[in-house]
């Protein structure tokens, strides 16, 4: 019982077989910070979801060192462009039955300068967007297919942004 207790308690921190996520940001990155994108959507407050999303995958995907943006080498910024609502799948009585939402954001990762007056450089800038689908007659769908498109959208912009920084790591040991 307490083996069984303690496999869960590791598979739920990510412990358990050496499992990592195959990306390391290299050493010379130094640290990183997340600002708080820009929203021009019509969806008020989406951008601090799309924080908490982005700092989440940063700290799953990676072992990058996350610091306040006015302190880190490296800056994530942007902006969500779109939240929608998808046309979806109809009846014959032409009542829609499933629909979907979509979100655009654009995203760009930038090297700050240890001087203050140095120009900041843009290393790279990406624009995605994924969207995702759910039925009606789900009491959260709207909700729960927003999360998993904010998931993705995080997780590509770490990965996209990062992929120069990064590194395969190593396969996980066998047991």
């Amino acid at each position: 019982m307490k083996r069984a207790v303690l496999a869960l308690l590791l598979a739920a921190l990510g412990l358990g077989c050496g499992y990592n996520t195959g990306f390391l940001v290299s050493k010379n990155v130094g640290s990183i910070g997340v600002e708080v994108f820009d929203n021009i959507s019509k969806v008020r407050d989406l951008e601090a979801d799309v924080h908490d999303y982005l700092t989440e995958s940063l700290r799953s995907r990676t072992e990058a060192h996350l610091v306040p943006p006015s302190l880190a080498e490296l800056v994530i910024r942007g902006r969500v462009l779109d939240y929608s609502r998808r046309s979806g799948i109809r009846n014959r009585d032409n009542q829609l039955l499933e629909t979907g939402v979509q979100i655009a954001v654009e995203a760009e990762l930038v090297r700050r300068r240890a001087d203050p007056e140095a120009q900041e450089e843009v290393l790279r800038r990406i624009q995605v967007e994924e969207e995702s689908g759910f039925r009606l007659q789900e009491a959260n769908g709207e909700l729960d297919a927003r999360d998993r498109v904010l998931r993705r959208l995080a997780d590509r912009i770490v990965l996209e942004l990062l992929s120069e920084f990064t590194q395969e790591s190593s396969p996980p040991s066998q047991n």
